[in-house]
C-alpha cells in the first residue's frame, strides 16, 4: 500500500529514524511537503528507489551515515585518540 502512495508523490524525503522521528512537516506553514520513507538499510533504499516513478521530482536522502557504519560493521576498533 505505502508503495502506491509513494508513486502518487513528488516529494520524497528518505531518512534514518533521527530524521523519520523529528520530521514535522505541519509544525512549519509554508515548507513543502515530503512523504517520509524511514529507511536504514540499502535493501529499503534499493525498494524505495526501483518503485519511484516520473511524477517524483523531488527525493531527499538523509541516510548515507547508514551505510557507511553497516558497511564498517561493529568489528571495527575505535581510534586511539589524539
Amino acid at each position: 500500500m505505502k508503495i502506491n502512495v509513494l508513486l502518487e508523490m513528488s516529494n520524497i524525503l528518505i531518512g534514518s529514524s533521527n530524521v523519520y522521528r523529528h520530521y514535522k512537516v505541519n509544525l512549519i506553514s509554508g515548507a513543502k511537503q515530503y512523504l517520509m520513507v524511514k529507511c536504514t538499510q540499502s535493501e529499503v533504499f534499493n525498494a524505495t528507489m526501483a518503485s519511484l516513478g516520473e511524477k517524483d521530482k523531488f527525493v531527499l536522502i538523509s541516510i548515507i551515515k547508514n551505510f557507511i557504519s553497516d558497511a564498517v560493521g561493529s568489528t571495527s576498533e575505535k581510534p586511539e585518540p589524539l
